[in-house]
């Protein structure tokens, strides 16, 4: 026996996806950081990185971070825009992302030098610390560097390759097809 809230009749609206839902408020939360964290960009830094990548930085990680709210947005109201303009914002993405890692590199030694020196001032100044070679210290610094730079390049790419994965899926081809321009899905009455 069936309950009757379960029972489907021609004025049943099918039933719909979430993956949208969750991909749209990830992408709003993802989006709301990417502002935040890229007005830290013009901090009083003590690395000489030239204007122009502080510059070029800010205003393409705010153009992608509107683009990313836009296209969230409109895929949580189901918008059949959404889709596409996530896809593009993924490819775009991924590109810039690995060109100004490419372009950050340049500035990894002098990174690395800085933090060689405030970690030689402050193990100068206390007798209890473990005194480390130069050499050592370089080193160790390098690794950690490095690898914060390849940890944030990671996290960088996990999102656009996560929208590229489920937005590319049959089901979620198909379900976008059925979207109006108002987010309504198409029900088949007229």
């Amino acid at each position: 026996m069936t309950p009757s809230a379960f029972v489907e009749g021609p004025d049943e609206t099918p039933t719909r996806s979430v993956i949208p839902t969750v991909l749209g408020v990830i992408g709003i939360i993802y989006a709301s950081f990417g502002l935040l964290c890229n007005l830290t960009s013009f901090s009083n830094a003590e690395i000489d990185i030239p204007w122009s990548f502080t510059i070029i930085s800010f205003v393409l990680t705010l153009l992608m971070s509107l683009w990313l709210l836009w296209g969230s947005i409109s895929l949580l109201r189901r918008r059949p825009s959404s889709r596409g303009s996530l896809l593009s914002w993924s490819f775009v993405w991924i590109v810039v992302t690995l060109g100004l890692t490419a372009w950050w590199a340049q500035y990894i030694d002098q990174t690395v030098d800085l933090l060689v020196a405030q970690e030689q001032e402050a193990m100068a100044g206390n007798e209890s610390t473990p005194q480390v070679s130069e050499e050592d210290l370089q080193y160790f610094i390098s690794i950690g560097v490095y690898a914060i730079t390849a940890i944030n390049l990671v996290i960088d790419l996990l999102w656009p390759a996560i929208l590229l994965i489920f937005l590319n899926t049959p089901g979620m081809r198909e379900d976008s097809e059925t979207w109006h321009t108002d987010g309504s899905p198409e029900h088949g009455h007229a």
